[in-house]
């Protein structure tokens, strides 16, 4: 189902109210990622965007992780004398990447590759070249990207519910804390709190990650979250 199919044609008074998970907004950002185009028809489209801090958080933790990768893989490429091919570079970067989305990081090693023209074969302190290049290349970008995210209206939760989380934790991971920043039950959490606090009837909770989805109904029977989605029904 479509987003604008979910409410009918709307306007600004209709108009749904957008709460953005982390994965969403890594998608926007990340020019690689294989959801960019789809995450950005929610920046067009839409007026009523928030995120939280827990959402700040993991997105980023998420882009910390990323620059990781691109360093640990140039050290692994450093430490070799030898030329390697494509599949030579998403083999390291997989290594390298074991908590990271697989298809994306195979995405951006043949991006690297393919724009680089690199021949069948290259040399391992080529590569490595390249790689600085991109890295620099990608916070420029990213830069442009975030600093969009970051005028998005941010939502700090101040209550616990212990109740909901009860009703929740067997299947959202995570606990209900105000300390400690992360994790899906937080973020769920803080959708609710957004929710509840400002008398929005029609919360959608927007999500890239298929772990969430699968809770929907659970969300949307003991949450103020109205509708939980996905970007393939954007």
């Amino acid at each position: 189902m479509r987003l604008l199919d979910y409410w009918g044609i709307h306007n600004i008074s209709t108009e749904p109210t957008i709460f953005l998970d982390n994965n969403i907004l890594i998608g926007y950002c990340f020019l690689q990622d294989p959801q960019h185009d789809k995450s950005k028809i929610i920046f067009q489209k839409y007026q009523y965007i928030y995120w939280s801090k827990n959402v700040r958080y993991e997105f980023n933790k998420k882009r910390g992780i990323f620059e990781e990768l691109i360093d640990n893989i140039k050290i692994t490429l450093n430490s070799l004398s030898n030329s390697i091919d494509k599949d030579d570079l998403i083999n390291i970067a997989l290594e390298h990447g074991k908590n990271s989305n697989p298809y994306s990081i195979i995405k951006i090693v043949n991006d690297i590759w393919d724009e680089n023209i690199f021949k069948s074969t290259e040399s391992s302190k080529n590569v490595v070249i390249h790689l600085e290049h991109y890295k620099k290349h990608f916070t420029k970008k990213l830069l442009k990207f975030k600093a969009k995210c970051y005028k998005l209206n941010c939502h700090e939760r101040k209550d616990k519910y212990l109740s909901v989380e009860k009703k929740l934790e067997n299947c959202i991971h995570g606990r209900d804390s105000l300390s400690i920043l992360g994790n899906d039950m937080n973020i769920c959490l803080d959708g609710h709190d957004l929710a509840k606090q400002n008398g929005i009837s029609k919360l959608i909770f927007i999500t890239d990650d298929n772990y969430l989805f699968q809770c929907k109904s659970l969300l949307e029977t003991h949450t103020k979250i109205h509708g939980v989605m996905s970007l393939s029904e954007i």
